[in-house]
C-alpha cells in the first residue's frame, strides 16, 4: 500500500541499553488522506535501518505487512521515494 507523506522533522535518538548503544531516527510526518475529503494525519514514523538517511521533504511511502514479537500483524515501511510537492500532501 502506498501513501504520500511529508517529513517535517528528523529527530535523532541515541543512547545505551543493557544490549549496548543504539541509534535511530524518528520522522515527524504529515500523511495525506486517502481522498480529497480526508484530513491529513500527523505522526511519527521510525524507518528501518536501511532507510535511516531520510531528510525533510515529500515522499511516496510503500508499506507492507509483517508480524511483530507478540505475533501481531503490523505495517512495515518498505520504501520512501522522493516526489514533487504537487504530487504529495495536500495543504489545509
Amino acid at each position: 500500500m502506498k501513501h504520500h507523506l511529508q517529513v517535517i522533522k528528523v529527530e535523532e535518538v541515541s543512547g545505551t541499553s543493557k544490549n549496548g548503544p543504539y541509534k535511530f531516527n524518528k520522522l515527524h510526518c504529515i500523511i495525506s488522506g486517502e481522498t480529497q475529503n480526508d484530513d491529513p494525519i500527523v505522526g511519527v514514523l521510525v524507518p528501518p535501518k536501511d532507510l535511516n538517511n531520510v531528510g525533510k521533504g515529500f515522499y511516496e511511502a510503500e508499506f507492507g505487512l509483517s508480524v511483530d514479537r507478540e505475533q501481531r500483524v503490523v505495517g512495515v515501511l518498505k520504501s520512501l521515494t522522493p516526489v514533487a510537492r504537487a504530487a504529495s500532501v495536500k495543504t489545509a
